[in-house]
């Protein structure tokens, strides 16, 4: 629905909850000069999804277009797209733009096999300090993105001087000489995703000048 709202155009995913499946469709409408989102919701009954496959393999094979459609293939966190199309426009608490530090120094050095492993321990790096509920993805190139929907202040920026720790001290498998850090730009207080991004970005402009630290702006 925020989708919706936000793009001004309909938005439709499917929605399991248990071992049921619902087919969620939102229309963006305007009356009488206001915006509105009217949700239809569609249970998928088994004779719905009786087919060729069945309901069982059709819940598989709609999970498995959703992992491909919004993941990134190299770091397995979500991608660009996932930002594009599903999150842009939600409501966020804390948002953190994150960049490998001397990346283009890594693939001219040790070629892009290294720099691909070295995004996939970032990643995971990252990944191994947040939680299920948090946002995590590649935005582009060395970029990765980090929303948070509620988070207090000052966990926020412990959480940040965490994963900068936890990026030193990585270990780049088959590439032991490389020791890696990251700039990390953020940005606290309500607000849309989208929005909050633009605060996020140029926060990192600064700790990119430094290198190796946090930097939040408000």
């Amino acid at each position: 629905s925020m989708k919706a709202l936000t793009t001004q155009k309909k938005a439709s995913k499917f929605e399991f909850i248990d071992d049921e499946a619902y087919l969620v469709v939102s229309d963006y409408l305007q009356i009488e000069g206001k915006s509105y989102v009217l949700e239809n919701i569609l249970h998928l009954s088994s004779d719905t999804l009786v087919g060729a496959y069945g309901k069982n393999e059709f819940v598989k094979r709609i999970t498995r277009y959703n992992e491909q459609m919004f993941n990134d293939s190299l770091t397995q966190v979500k991608n660009r797209r996932y930002y594009d199309e599903q999150v842009a426009g939600m409501p966020v608490q804390a948002v953190a733009m994150i960049d490998v530090d001397r990346f283009k120094t890594i693939n001219d050095t040790w070629l892009h096999k290294a720099g691909d492993k070295a995004l996939w321990s970032v990643a995971r790096a990252i990944y191994s300090c947040i939680r299920k509920t948090d946002i995590l993805l590649r935005y582009g190139g060395d970029e990765f993105l980090l929303a948070f929907e509620e988070i207090p202040r000052d966990v926020f920026a412990r959480k940040l001087d965490e994963i900068c720790e936890a990026v030193r001290e990585l270990t780049v498998p088959d590439y032991p000489q490389l020791h890696l850090s990251i700039s990390i730009g953020g940005t606290y207080g309500q607000g849309r995703l989208q929005d909050m991004l633009e605060k996020a970005d140029k926060a990192l402009y600064e700790a990119k000048k430094q290198r190796g630290c946090v930097i939040i702006r408000a």
